[in-house]
């Protein structure tokens, strides 16, 4: 059985987009917090380290950067040096193994700060095609304007509990507002063929789309959970909870490594089909 994941893009779950939101995140405390944002990407063989601290409350504008950490990053009986390439920003490029444990130490001022994460096989993305938005007519600037959805088929491997996260570029620009951060996982589908809906998005005829399928880990969906909460907690005066940090001891930020698989299309009429609006 084929089983359908519906993602809407007009109505955005975040107020700002996730590479903003830590830096305006100081919910807890006035006080600068220390920010760690790491990356480590099988697609790209690399990693990415941004060390920074949250705005102080009598200096919002301000995010001081933190430079001269000593950064090493731990995997498979390795280890490698991060060095720092800007202020505050450390990569290096490795090829890195996929279905390996990964442990990053960060060292500042002589506080270490340790985070640990698995790196997943990719999960083939096995087509993406597209389809006609239903209600183009209601978001149209002029007659007859049509917009299409994106339909992305994957096969999810049921041997393990998987996490997704999932970028779109149209015509070479990352989509990277609040609406197209995206993430799930496969607990209703584990196993099984699934179809992900990517729906008014606002896609038009000879767009060129690329989809990247990311598998993360536990910890970085759980971040990312809590940050969604945290960024839509109302209801209540009290603070939100800091996003789940899989750092020790806790800071704002998280480490993730994550493998990936990709598809381009270039959106065509005749290729399209009339899709139903799934509410």
């Amino acid at each position: 059985m084929r089983h359908i994941l519906l993602l809407v893009g007009l109505f955005p779950f975040l107020l700002v987009s996730c590479e903003e939101v830590i830096k305006d995140f100081s919910i807890q405390n006035a006080d600068p917090q220390l920010v760690i944002e790491a990356q480590c990407s099988a697609q790209n063989d690399s990693i990415y380290v941004y060390i920074s601290k949250t705005a102080d409350y009598m200096n919002p504008v301000e995010y001081p950067i933190v430079t001269n950490a000593h950064i090493q990053l731990f995997f498979a009986d390795t280890n490698i040096l991060i060095p720092e390439i800007y202020p505050g920003t450390y990569a290096a490029h490795f090829n890195f193994p996929t279905n390996t444990a990964y442990a990053l130490h960060v060292n500042i001022n002589n506080d270490m700060y340790i985070a640990e994460s698995f790196m997943h096989e990719p999960v083939p993305i096995t087509n993406v095609s597209t389809s006609v938005f239903p209600y183009s007519a209601y978001i149209a600037s002029y007659p007859d304007e049509l917009f299409y959805d994106i339909h992305v088929f994957f096969q999810d491997p049921a041997e393990t509990a998987n996490f997704y996260r999932i970028k779109i570029w149209k015509n070479d620009t990352l989509l990277n507002n609040a609406s197209h951060f995206i993430f799930f996982n496969d607990k209703l589908f584990n196993g099984k063929d699934y179809e992900l809906l990517l729906q008014a998005y606002t896609f038009e005829e000879e767009d060129t789309i690329k989809i990247e399928l990311m598998s993360i880990d536990k910890s970085a969906y759980e971040y990312y959970n809590t940050l969604e909460e945290a960024m839509t907690s109302t209801g209540n005066f009290s603070m939100p909870d800091n996003p789940k940090s899989n750092f020790t001891p806790s800071v704002l930020g998280y480490f993730m490594t994550y493998s990936s698989s990709t598809q381009t299309l270039v959106i065509k009429n005749e290729e399209s089909t009339l899709q139903e609006y799934i509410p």
